[in-house]
């Protein structure tokens, strides 16, 4: 690892006169910059071999009322070190180069601060909305917004401003042999190529996804998902509730692993606030976050093979997730949206026969798991549809900085419970699961292998569970004192982070949540070109998204 004192070195070196101020926090290097220089900055972080900054972890503005402000989260990913360039834009025309051509991954989060703050990225190759329908008036993340009484408010009276969502209205949008975004006038006719629309009311893009799809009879030529048909507004409602009540809310993001979006919430209040979390807690907080990753994945593994033609590994992936939803159940009374961590602790404690259950579950699961591998790990069918398909080098998961089981199954270790440690994970003994080849295949296999690793985690917990207090005492109106804080976790869909605001009130003052499911998604175009329709099936399935994460 390197010090922030050598990156900030290195970084004036190179642009003397672009660096404002520097310092450390939160365990990463911070430098604010100027904003004309922040390309060339990115370029040279990713590029110098002492530094290679290669994963653009979480892009974030924020509203200050008399500024907007940036924030780059980087990674590198070889060394584990942590940097953040902050830049600050003029809030009456906020506007800066796009770092898209420094990483691909930064695509999807420059439209996402285009569309909630209006800050415009020049040298984007798609700017535009993206969880809000064109049209839609203002910034929802300014301070200044105010939330219009009518929620059917943005519908114009001239439907044609809406467009067609691949570029202006009208046009024709398609991706050419050298991967550039080409629109042409109506009218002209093209041979062979059609555009469909797949989804979002086909079952397998998992509910609420649209993927345009430019297709070569049945080659896919391009991919263009349109995601926001699900967009709550969460980041704004964290703004109008204090910390607390938001705590519930939390559950509603990826809400086949809430008990996870529980968990780095508080951990960011925690972290905040410096609050010392109990033995006891810490010890259950990982028996149900590795419980929940392994009913997460149970859903995956029964739902890549009903998309797939195969309704059997359903049934049996769903028997045994029913066994960890009872044991959430007789724990705090939910099976799907919890509402169980609390900062400095939990609401309740485990019930006296929680343990041996969980034991017997255990043994249960481990028994169960060749029956998976005669369903679909050994299914001649299976492996045809998913071995080779939907491939996604190393390089390209980096730079797209996709995460979790996918960009292991691409042969990159990177595990936040290794590579940043969190809670206690660093006393457990377990392996991070990866696979070389980037297929739909190793995805599928990283997860099977990541039930097993979870469940020798529970285990030792189990072991060691101690004794001891279990709740931190809370003011009757909790604040936390200003600051700012980024804390992220391991979550069943890979790197889940929350980067949290205070300005000293009972109410966050900004919550930025980076969703994995939301980064990860970017990376489908690239996945299907070149294969066929019902392989576009395969391949998002091998990323088990959960549209309540993507659109937030």
């Amino acid at each position: 690892m390197i010090t922030a004192e050598t990156i900030e070195a290195a970084v004036r070196r190179r642009f003397p006169d672009a660096v404002l101020d520097c310092g450390a926090a939160d365990g990463a290097a911070q430098l604010k910059i100027r904003p004309e220089s922040l390309v060339p900055i990115c370029q040279f972080l990713k590029e110098a071999p002492e530094l290679r900054f290669d994963y653009p972890a979480s892009i974030t503005g924020i509203d200050w009322n008399d500024r907007i402000e940036l924030l780059y989260h980087l990674t590198s990913l070889e060394r584990g070190d942590k940097i953040v360039l902050r830049t600050d834009l003029d809030r009456g025309n906020p506007e800066i180069s796009s770092v898209t051509a420094v990483w691909k991954g930064a695509n999807w989060q420059e439209r996402e601060i285009y569309d909630l703050l209006g800050v415009r990225f020049s040298g984007h190759p798609d700017l535009r909305r993206i969880l809000l329908p064109e049209g839609w008036e203002g910034y929802p993340l300014r301070k200044d917004y105010v939330i219009p009484e009518d929620d059917r408010h943005w519908l114009p009276e001239d439907w044609s401003v809406l467009g067609d969502s691949s570029g202006e209205q009208g046009q024709v949008c398609y991706t050419d042999a050298d991967g550039r975004i080409v629109c042409e006038e109506p009218g002209r006719l093209r041979t062979e190529e059609i555009q469909i629309s797949m989804g979002p009311q086909h079952p397998s893009t998992h509910g609420v996804l649209r993927l345009e799809l430019t297709l070569d009879g049945e080659v896919v030529v391009d991919c263009r998902p349109d995601v926001g048909y699900l967009h709550r507004g969460m980041e704004k409602l964290a703004e109008m509730r204090t910390y607390i009540q938001f705590i519930p809310i939390t559950d509603r993001f990826d809400y086949l692993a809430s008990m996870m979006n529980n968990a780095v919430y508080v951990g960011a209040i925690e972290k905040l606030a410096g609050m010392e979390v109990s033995e006891r807690a810490q010890y259950i907080r990982i028996i149900m976050m590795e419980l929940q990753r392994v009913a997460s994945h149970l859903v995956f593994i029964g739902a890549i093979g009903l998309d797939l033609g195969a309704t059997t590994p359903f049934l049996y992936a769903f028997r045994e997730r029913e066994d960890i939803l009872d044991l959430f159940e007789m724990t705090c009374g939910a099976r799907l949206t919890y509402n169980y961590f609390r900062p400095g602790g939990l609401s309740r404690d485990l019930p006296p026969d929680f343990v041996p259950k969980c034991r017997a579950y255990i043994k249960k699961q481990r028994a169960r798991l060749p029956e998976y591998d005669d369903l679909l790990t050994n299914n001649e069918i299976f492996i045809i549809r998913m071995r080779g398909v939907g491939v996604l080098c190393a390089e390209d998961a980096i730079d797209y900085a996709v995460s979790g089981p996918n960009i292991r199954g691409s042969g990159v270790p990177y595990d936040v419970r290794r590579s940043d440690p969190y809670s206690i994970y660093d006393r457990f003994d377990f392996e991070v699961a990866t696979r070389p080849e980037g297929d739909s295949l190793a995805r599928y296999h990283v997860r099977l292998q990541e039930i097993r690793e979870s469940l020798k985690i529970v285990e030792q917990a189990l072991d060691g569970l101690p004794e001891g207090e279990l709740k931190y005492r809370l003011p009757a109106v909790f604040k936390a004192p200003e600051g700012e804080v980024y804390h992220h976790i391991e979550s069943a869909r890979g790197d889940l982070g929350a980067y949290l605001v205070s300005d000293g009130s009972p109410k966050p003052y900004r919550l930025k949540w980076r969703s994995a499911s939301f980064i990860s998604l970017q990376a489908l175009a690239q996945m299907v070109r070149g294969w066929k329709v019902a392989d576009v099936v395969a391949i998002l399935g091998s990323l088990d998204m959960v549209l309540g994460e993507v659109d937030r």
